[in-house]
């Protein structure tokens, strides 16, 4: 599953933090950060960690994410273009 979380970042060492942070996790296959577009990318295997385990590990290390604008793939009501949308 891919899923890609709005993360308040302050600078681009956030990403590189981000990165190796969530990617320790186990069935963790793949994180991007983007600081400019504060989200995370993050591509997990549903069947060892769930997307409540990775938002807690990023509340653990100091990073707020805002759960009204979290996208998910099998989210169809949303596409990553009405999260952008002000």
């Amino acid at each position: 599953m891919r899923s890609v979380l709005k993360v308040k970042m302050h600078c681009i060492g956030c990403e590189k933090t981000l990165e190796n942070e969530i990617s320790r996790l186990d069935g963790v296959k793949n994180v991007k950060a983007n600081y400019v577009e504060n989200q995370v990318i993050v591509d997990f295997n549903e069947r060892l960690i769930n997307l409540n385990k990775i938002k807690e590990k990023l509340e653990e290390i100091g990073y707020e994410t805002d759960a009204k604008k979290n996208l998910t793939e099998n989210n169809k009501k949303k596409t990553i273009f009405d999260i952008f949308k002000r």
